[in-house]
């Protein structure tokens, strides 16, 4: 029962959104090794309860790489994202 938004967004549905967490290393040649599977989640309170800090564990599963990294994420920085302009594409 999503109604949709305002605007450009009216009889259309408009809860759904999502963002991809990168997490990469750039090599010496200049192409970065992404770790694109998520594994696991940690999620670390801190003084501000509205922005923890995420730590999340990736995996990388090529055929010529074979690793894995923790990549850290501010939770004001993933809001931050959420709430900018990527989620409207005319």
């Amino acid at each position: 029962n999503d109604d949709g938004g305002h605007c450009c967004l009216v009889n259309k549905w408009s809860t759904f959104l999502k963002a991809r967490l990168v997490c990469s290393v750039p090599g010496p040649d200049g192409i970065e090794t992404h770790f694109d599977e998520l594994q696991d989640v940690f999620i670390q309170q801190t003084q501000d309860t509205k922005n923890p800090v995420i730590y999340a564990v990736f995996s990388a599963s090529g055929s010529v790489f074979k690793g894995s990294a923790v990549c850290v994420y501010s939770m004001a920085d993933i809001r931050m994202v959420f709430n900018g302009p990527f989620a409207h594409k005319e």
